[in-house]
């Protein structure tokens, strides 16, 4: 399942009895405690993962409602429900003598709208809902159904917060030819320098590079220290986990540099499969993530370099037999005469990566780069920056392909038919014979202004949601979708 941006943040409450509050005052006290939850729910997952909650005796309720009652008439001395429905709940009458026990952290969640894996339909959602935070719609209508308290956790957003220092610092190598280097007169140049230029011009902001240590990339971007990661990055499944990715705009591969010399000892990845062939990558690199990992190349000898300039000087001088870099830069680094006597493997293939840029975990920053970035499609300049650096062989074009695309599809049937909890207040109920809630007048908001029809559709077995999803007989998914690391693919 694809995400759209974040428009609610939420968080897992204890609800207990009134009656046991001075018993259970924090989660080391609930340990002895009877308590439930629902069924296969992240709740259900957080008790068997919680330090004191997994020593508590456990009994899953088929429905949240059963787990109130149940609660309520002393059978559990606990639930571990979503805070939204917790605090929902405790409003009905009939639910005074239950509390949420204060001051306890379980896991935060974001929640979003989800498509199928791939759709492009998110690039639309993600504009509409980030101009209705500005122009303050979403927060109308959160203050409406209460839940303003965790909305506004979600809008203090990355591109506020860049926006408002009218600068982008951005995390850089700058020995990377041909994306990120100083000319012979001083100025920093190449494509991805080019291109965050470009970007940057059209936000209307000043782009600030920043030399980083690549092995502390995440660290810089995780304490603001930079804004983002635009070096020839490589977008990996390990690397989704502590940063999100813009779209790709180049792809590339790794590739294996020795000296001209030896041409024909070593030919083939074979002729490198032992522990005397002294081999080394750049520490951190998608380079030493491939020697690690190829069945003939962890054989070698692995010495990590702190810098691409130092591995290449190494290489010559003959501490090393070979070296593994992207082939973007052994291309480049080869056309200049200091290393003409290095040469690239031919007939190899690692693996095949992308280039993205990187921001924060859930920043939403991409999304404007994003729209940028297409627009530099568009008119052609990111083609012109490409052949100036050539590198037109391996940029990426991504227009998407009408055929495949998800947003061609829903718009060309003039609605958008979406998938719903059946009576979820406060994201979707029914309020006198009308479809109501925090979802529904933020998914009518949304297509109003795309200009197509919403049609709901209650699953009634909520497990199956991402099934109704591939087999399109839902396009979309709302109501509290928990944007995980197990749902998740790529959110755009």
């Amino acid at each position: 399942m694809k995400f759209s941006i974040p428009y609610v943040t939420n968080k897992q409450a204890i609800v207990i009895n009134k009656s046991n509050a001075s018993k259970y005052t924090n989660l080391e006290s609930l340990k002895s405690a009877k308590i439930t939850a629902l069924i296969g729910s992240s709740n259900e997952a957080i008790i068997k993962s919680n330090k004191y909650l997994s020593q508590a005796k456990y009994e899953a309720s088929g429905t949240i409602e059963l787990s109130f009652e149940n609660l309520k008439q002393g059978k559990f001395d606990a639930t571990v429900t979503d805070f939204v429905i917790a605090k929902s709940t405790l409003t009905k009458s009939g639910y005074s003598d239950l509390m949420i026990i204060n001051g306890i952290e379980l896991g935060n969640e974001e929640y979003g709208i989800g498509f199928r894996l791939n759709s492009d339909m998110t690039e639309k959602i993600n504009f509409i809902i980030m101009d209705m935070m500005v122009d303050n719609t979403l927060a109308t209508i959160a203050k409406k159904y209460d839940l303003t308290e965790l909305y506004v956790s979600t809008i203090k957003t990355d591109f506020n917060y860049i926006m408002n220092k009218k600068e982008l610092i951005i995390g850089i190598v700058d020995d990377r030819i041909p994306m990120n280097y100083y000319s012979n007169t001083g100025e920093l140049i190449g494509f991805d320098t080019e291109f965050a230029k470009a970007v940057c011009q059209k936000l209307n902001i000043t782009p600030k590079f920043k030399n980083i240590d690549w092995a502390n990339k995440e660290f810089e971007l995780k304490s603001r220290n930079i804004d983002c990661i635009w070096s020839s990055l490589s977008v990996t499944e390990q690397r989704r986990s502590t940063m999100k990715f813009s779209r790709i705009y180049m792809t590339n591969k790794q590739s294996i540099i020795i000296r001209n010399s030896d041409k024909s000892k070593y030919t083939n990845l074979y002729s490198l499969s032992d522990s005397s062939v002294k081999i080394s990558a750049l520490f951190g690199s998608t380079g030493e993530e491939v020697i690690k990992s190829n069945p003939y190349l962890i054989n070698a000898n692995l010495i990590e370099s702190s810098t691409i300039e130092k591995m290449l000087i190494e290489l010559k001088k003959g501490t090393y037999d070979a070296i593994v870099m992207d082939y973007i830069l052994a291309k480049a680094t080869i056309k200049n005469n200091s290393y003409s006597d290095l040469m690239i493997i031919p007939d190899i293939d690692l693996a095949n990566e992308t280039y993205a840029i990187g921001f924060r975990v859930g920043s939403d920053m991409s999304v404007q780069i994003n729209e940028k970035i297409k627009e530099l499609k568009r008119d052609n300049t990111l083609l012109n920056i490409a052949k100036k650096y050539d590198l037109s062989d391996l940029y990426e074009s991504v227009e998407t392909v009408a055929g495949n695309s998800d947003a061609a599809y829903i718009m060309s049937n003039g609605e958008i038919i979406i998938g719903i909890k059946e009576n979820n207040k406060p994201f979707s109920y029914e309020e006198n014979g009308i479809l109501t809630g925090f979802d529904i007048e933020l998914t009518n908001t949304i297509y109003k202004n795309i200009g197509i029809d919403v049609k709901y559709v209650v699953i009634k077995d909520w497990s199956k949601k991402e099934e109704k999803l591939i087999s399109k007989e839902v396009d979309s998914i709302m109501n509290s979708i928990i944007n995980t690391s197990e749902l998740k693919n790529n959110r755009q």
